[in-house]
């Protein structure tokens, strides 16, 4: 399943304090008013901050320090990369409180996040005596709305795999890990065990193979090969489970010369090791790679 935490941090890019930022809000008895660098509840400071630009503008990394500038909370804008070409990237932002060794990621849409921030110290009374409250931590993630919002934006991504992918079959790995294959076709990333491949005999001979092929209807599941070879085959590849993948449906989509912005180029590159270029296991190697990272297999 997807991890939310394990999606790369932005970089960061640090500015000076922002002045001139102000934003006020009234909700309960108290109003939550922001300076460059301070936090109000109505006119008494309860906090400092500080804010980082993001590369996903305008969206602000937010660090919250108490009046002995000792950190409170740290919320960092985090990118979750679309899997797949027909799904979007999302942003969500993950909450740390280093005093009580906690977290919690959230997902929330309204851009003016250090206002949102700032509401969420108050209404849960996160910050007392100058400290974070473990207590009020705990109510705030059993609570605050923006957990599962979280969890239902990754879901619906895992959702869509899954009636296109077959996506809650698949072997549950590391999948930036090197793969490799046995003699006996097992798929293997992770030290697991991911699927198995067949490879079936074609008619024809290493120079005529080609037009034969065609003819016979066996053009999109065929890897290609150098040199010479008694035939060429015919791969047939599954799931760990033994469901076959159909090739047909993600043929148009790989591309055997795999440049560095195809699918599949990364994990190719880590897995290659002493496979000759070329080769008829480098070929089979840059499908799987594909498949792995299109969330095919």
């Amino acid at each position: 399943m997807f991890h939310a935490t394990a999606k790369n941090l932005p970089v960061k890019k640090h500015i000076l304090f922002i002045t001139a930022l102000f934003f006020s809000a009234i909700s309960f008895s108290q109003e939550v008013s922001l300076t460059d660098s301070i936090i109000y509840f109505d006119k008494t400071p309860v906090a400092l901050y500080h804010k980082t630009l993001s590369n996903s503008t305008p969206r602000y990394n937010i660090d919250i320090y108490n009046f002995s500038k000792d950190t409170l909370i740290t919320a960092t804008v985090i990118k979750f990369d679309a899997p797949v070409d027909n799904l979007k990237a999302f942003y969500y932002y993950e909450l740390v409180f280093p005093s009580i060794a906690d977290t919690f990621s959230i997902y929330v849409e309204d851009e003016a996040f250090p206002l949102v921030l700032g509401k969420m110290v108050r209404d849960y009374k996160l910050i007392v005596n100058n400290s974070i409250d473990k207590n009020s931590v705990g109510q705030l993630k059993q609570s605050y709305p923006g957990g599962p919002a979280l969890t239902a934006k990754v879901k619906a991504v895992e959702d869509y795999l899954n009636e296109t992918r077959n996506y809650y079959e698949q072997v549950e790995r590391d999948r930036t890990k090197p793969v490799s294959i046995s003699n006996g076709g097992n798929i293997i990333q992770d030290d697991k065990t991911i699927g198995r491949i067949r490879e079936t005999e074609l008619p024809g001979n290493s120079r005529g193979w080609d037009e034969m092929s065609l003819q016979a209807g066996f053009t999109k599941d065929v890897v290609p090969f150098v040199g010479e070879r008694p035939r060429p085959k015919e791969l047939e590849i599954s799931f760990e489970n033994g469901r076959i993948i159909d090739l047909d449906r993600f043929s148009s989509k790989y591309f055997d010369g795999m440049r560095k912005q195809d699918r599949g180029y990364k994990l190719y590159q880590a897995s290659r090791k002493k496979i000759t270029p070329g080769s008829y296991e480098d070929h089979r190697l840059k499908r799987i790679c594909f498949l792995i990272e299109e969330y095919a297999l």
